[in-house]
């Protein structure tokens, strides 16, 4: 029955990367630390088995700039290769460090200060005012540019300026749903952050729990950095798992809520911290989450398996010490929204968000992924010139000028090609561009 029946999803989970933070002799030790968390992958996937996509939180750049993304791409692309999975089943969102400061001009500056500064009830109103400003014209924007061309690479760009979060989806068995969301802790970012004064925005964090669906929240910074943190935590109590990086350190906690609801928070530790010495090491982990489920009750099994770099061996190996000797770590977590199975199966829960990408394998959902390879190879391998020329070969561009930023609108393009039957052209106007090794034969013949 393909990946619908599946029952369990594991991924590599990363934080913190930080390409293009290497100076004073530092890209040798960094790169060769990249180069053994593959070795590692490699390894843990022969232990464990394949990974079913890699998840990072944050930082991926460390100043945000367009080479330093290149350079992530080519490292993501061996490490795809190495744990298993493909590339589309890459999930990345922003941190501090994937904002571009030399794109933060006068205008961007008054914008911050004045959401730093204004009565905390009255932020939302305010970051929702200029978020509703044209994205050709909104000083907030410019700054992450580079880091939404390349997270469009992997379907996770914020689908506009209200909208800065995405999610996707993965059935747990016929009945049930576990749902990534994406959050954007950066909309307010510059030389001046400091603990407690970022802002996450109640676009992201007000969400409606859909029957038989919980939900996994990744955001780079831990919620005590957001100056609208208490109203942020109240809806948040409502994910199963909170994912954060930032931070540098590894930890593992279990929270109960007052409210009786039960929660994992997952801090990442960095991947390549700019700190050396034993006291910020490298750091990775391989995730599982798990339907366990009996008569009285459903949960969600997450096992950890941290990894940690060895200085003495120089590679990485299991975090024995902070396991008491263990190499893996479980917790359960009850998931309340997992209502009883009914006697005759029904679908999967209805995906009614436009916002929801199904990660499947059913004929229906094949079509997706096939969108989602051409999608990738759009944003890899054609330069902002020749994705131009190719929407205006398969004359999918807006009629008119007065549309956003360029991103935007090639995104709206792109969506526009696949409404109107175009992905068949598209896809072969693309592939003139991907190196002959990676092309694929077009999908979309003959639909």
């Amino acid at each position: 029955m393909g990946q619908l029946m599946k029952k369990a999803y594991r991924f590599v989970h990363l934080s913190d990367v930080h390409f293009g933070q290497e100076r004073d002799g530092t890209l040798v030790t960094h790169d060769h630390a990249r180069n053994r968390l593959i070795r590692d992958c490699r390894l843990l996937r022969e232990q464990l088995g394949p990974a079913d996509g890699i998840l990072i939180t944050g930082d991926v750049a460390f100043g945000g700039k367009q080479e330093e993304y290149d350079r992530a791409g080519q490292w993501i692309d061996l490490l795809v290769e190495a744990v298993g999975c493909e590339t589309i089943d890459v999930r990345i969102i922003p941190g501090n460090h994937d904002v571009d400061r030399g794109c933060i001009d006068r205008f961007c500056q008054i914008a911050h200060k004045h959401l730093r500064t204004t009565e905390t009830g009255k932020v939302d109103a305010e970051l929702e005012s200029m978020m509703d400003a044209r994205e050709e014209g909104n000083s907030l924007l410019p700054k992450l540019a580079a880091y939404r061309e390349f997270a469009s690479r992997f379907g996770c760009d914020f689908p506009s300026a209200r909208n800065p979060s995405w999610k996707k989806g993965y059935p747990l068995g016929p009945h049930y749903r576990l749902d990534f969301i994406g959050m954007n802790s950066v909309q307010v970012c510059d030389s001046a952050d400091l603990e407690g004064q970022m802002i996450l925005g109640n676009a992201q964090y007000i969400f409606t729990p859909d029957e038989n669906v919980e939900y996994v929240v990744l955001v780079h910074h831990p919620l005590h950095w957001f100056r609208d943190r208490a109203n942020a935590s109240r809806y948040l109590k409502q994910a199963r798992v909170l994912m954060v990086g930032h931070e540098h350190s590894l930890e593992i906690k279990k929270v109960s809520h007052d409210i009786g609801e039960e929660q994992l928070e997952i801090y990442a530790g960095a991947t390549n911290p700019p700190e050396t010495g034993a006291g910020y090491p490298y750091r990775y982990n391989w995730l599982e989450f798990a339907l366990a489920e009996d008569r009285a009750e459903r949960r969600l099994r997450v096992t950890i398996h941290p990894r940690v770099w060895d200085y003495e061996r120089t590679r990485f190996a299991a975090d024995l010490a902070r396991l008491n000797g263990e190499t893996s770590f479980v917790a359960e977590v009850a998931c309340p929204n997992f209502q009883p199975a009914p006697a005759v199966a029904p679908a999967i829960p209805s995906l009614d968000s436009p916002q929801v990408t199904l990660v499947g394998e059913t004929m229906a959902e094949q079509g997706t992924r096939d969108f989602e390879r051409l999608q990738y190879y759009f944003w890899t391998y054609l330069d902002w010139h020749d994705r131009l020329k190719a929407l205006v070969e398969i004359d999918v561009l807006p009629a008119t000028r007065t549309q956003p930023v360029p991103q935007t609108f090639e995104r709206m393009a792109l969506e526009t090609a696949k409404k109107n039957g175009r992905l068949e052209a598209l896809w072969d106007v693309v592939m003139r561009s991907v190196p002959i090794e990676k092309r694929g034969e077009n999908p979309f013949s003959g639909l």
